[in-house]
């Protein structure tokens, strides 16, 4: 009788442990599918979403301006002060070195991030700052070209 009580015992140790085992498995799965989700999210806004707004800022920039040479009074027909009396402090050659700057930065942290995010380890995530940077700025000049051309005063 008391082999059978350890052997059942036993086998409801095994179970238990077996349950666990597949239950922390699962977990593992679930996190490694959470990580990769938040790469994938971080690789898009880098790649994607930030150069397509700078690259819109950049052609607003330019439109902005261009409206300021073509009226250069301050005082429409009707006497009121227009939006754009003031002149701006920004050129859009600046301001596209300066997304070019912004890009350069964002493609280092954010590879470091996805390092992280992966290994735990930043210096790792850097092998990704070449194809980020690479195609951030593509997609920058891309959509500035395409912009520049689509928005036209």
């Amino acid at each position: 009788i008391k082999a059978v009580l350890n052997n059942s015992l036993f086998n409801a140790l095994l179970e238990t442990t077996a349950l666990q085992l597949r239950q922390t498995q699962e977990l593992k799965k679930e996190l490694a599918s959470s990580t990769k989700m938040y790469v994938i999210f971080v690789f898009f806004v880098v790649v994607i979403g930030a150069p397509l707004l700078l690259g819109l800022s950049v052609q607003f920039l330019k439109m902005v301006s261009d409206l300021q040479v073509q009226n250069p009074t301050p005082i429409d027909e009707t006497g009121a002060v227009s939006f754009l009396s003031t002149t701006l402090g920004i050129t859009p050659e600046f301001m596209q070195m300066m997304a070019i700057v912004l890009l350069v930065l964002n493609s280092i942290l954010s590879s470091m991030f996805i390092g992280v995010i992966s290994t735990g380890k930043a210096k790792i995530g850097l092998k990704n700052f070449p194809v980020i940077l690479i195609a951030s700025i593509g997609v920058f000049v891309i959509s500035t070209i395409f912009l520049s051309n689509f928005l036209t005063i």
